[in-house]
Parts: structure tokens; C-alpha cells; sequence
């Protein structure tokens, strides 16, 4: 992913929250209308603004349901776009210690493998990569090293 996928000049999307509020009354007025058309002796404006408590739920509950469906998406994607914005700040970061380490020539002792740092002092890999990249080390013992170090000599 390039530096420039995401930035202050990328259009957002649009605000779910008012596109869910427009469907919540497009649909009112189309199931207003449609009852109209159903129902020959009675006028749109009866059917939009209905006195029959059981019609009037029932369109309430729709209208929620569609402006809660809104939020949400609205919601979710503020989280993919935040998500999204973490990972390239990660993304350029790992790229940033990986060219500090391994641009160039690290001079590295034969024997003793301490590492050269800028001001001339040697010091430990394990210091090395974690002053260069904030890379906190565990140490351990592999099974080779574990089999020669604490078997009794032959």
C-alpha cells in the first residue's frame, strides 16, 4: 500500500448516518403512497400521517430500523478507515527501521559479532536492533546450544 492511499485528500464517503435517514422517509411516503393506491376511498395524506396505532409502530419500527442501519454502517466504516490509517503508519514505520538496519554495510565484529554503531562504539546486536528499531528481545537457549552447554563433556 502506497503513502498516498490514504490522506486528506481522498474524498470520504458519504455520511451513512443521512443516507439511512433518506431511505427511513423515502420508504414512509412509498408504503404511504402504495397504501393509497391499495386503498381507493383514502387520501395520500391520511395514509402518510395514519391514525391506526398498529400502521403508525410498524412504520415507526422501519424508520429506526433503517437510520440504526445507517449509524452502523456509518460506524463501521469510520473503524475500517481508522484500521486502515494505523496499518500504513505501521506499514511506513516497518519500512523506515528495515531501511535504517539494513541499508548499507553494518560493520560487525569476526569474532566477538558486536555491531559498529555511528559513534564508533561496539555494542551487542541484540542493543544494535533495539536502539534502531524499538525490538524488545527474549533470550533462549536453542536445542544444539542446549545439548553442548548443560551435557557433561565427553
Amino acid at each position: 500500500m502506497n503513502d498516498t492511499a490514504i490522506d486528506s485528500d481522498t474524498p470520504r464517503n458519504p455520511p451513512f448516518m443521512l443516507i439511512g435517514i433518506a431511505l427511513a422517509v423515502g420508504y414512509w411516503a412509498a408504503e404511504a403512497y402504495i397504501d393509497t393506491l391499495l386503498v381507493q376511498n383514502s387520501s395520500y395524506a391520511t395514509r402518510f400521517f395514519p391514525s391506526d396505532l398498529h400502521e403508525l409502530w410498524m412504520r415507526g419500527l422501519a424508520f429506526a430500523l433503517l437510520i440504526g442501519f445507517g449509524l452502523y454502517v456509518h460506524r463501521a466504516e469510520a473503524h475500517i478507515r481508522s484500521t486502515e490509517m494505523m496499518k500504513a503508519q505501521t506499514d511506513r514505520d516497518l519500512r523506515d527501521a528495515l531501511s535504517r538496519i539494513l541499508s548499507g554495510y553494518l560493520p560487525i565484529c569476526a569474532w566477538c559479532k558486536k555491531i559498529r554503531n555511528r559513534e564508533g562504539e561496539w555494542e551487542a546486536p541484540e542493543n544494535f536492533i533495539a536502539t534502531q528499531t524499538k525490538t524488545i528481545f527474549s533470550h533462549g537457549m536453542c536445542p544444539k546450544c542446549e545439548t553442548q552447554v548443560l551435557s557433561p563433556h565427553r
